[in-house]
């Protein structure tokens, strides 16, 4: 996995999450497409196989790998350690993740009413 990879991936785990006993590391979302561009860059980096299915009113990207598991989780706990150490452009990829993962923009159509663009993003780890 390349640097932008892992950085991007890393911030899109904003909408993820670990489940040890099964190694199991886990992202939702409500677009599907989306979780597919996660799946393949995560399936052509570490040839593991993975699957998406409904979750609720959205969707989940399931990753059942020990060894995948056990890099992710140690990825995962050094996300802070890892954006302070990285370079402009690996930080504006993970971002980029967080924001795809968390966020949102107004829509064309709801600026049409409102005039209003807006860049939003939520998360209740307050540490990120």
């Amino acid at each position: 996995m390349t640097s932008w990879q892992v950085y991007y991936v890393l911030g899109a785990f904003g909408d993820g999450y670990l489940y040890r006993r099964d190694y199991l590391v886990a992202f939702t979302q409500k677009e599907k497409e989306w979780l597919q561009h996660i799946q393949h860059l995560i399936t052509n980096s570490f040839d593991v196989r993975s699957s998406i299915s409904r979750h609720g009113r959205g969707w989940e990207l399931r990753i059942y790998s020990k060894k995948f598991f056990i890099l992710f989780s140690f990825l995962a706990r050094r996300t802070n350690e890892l954006f302070t150490s990285g370079n402009k452009e690996e930080k504006l990829w993970f971002i980029g993740g967080f924001l795809d993962a968390e966020g949102y923009i107004t829509s064309v159509e709801t600026y049409k009413k409102t005039h209003k663009l807006k860049v939003s993003f939520h998360q209740n780890d307050k540490t990120i």
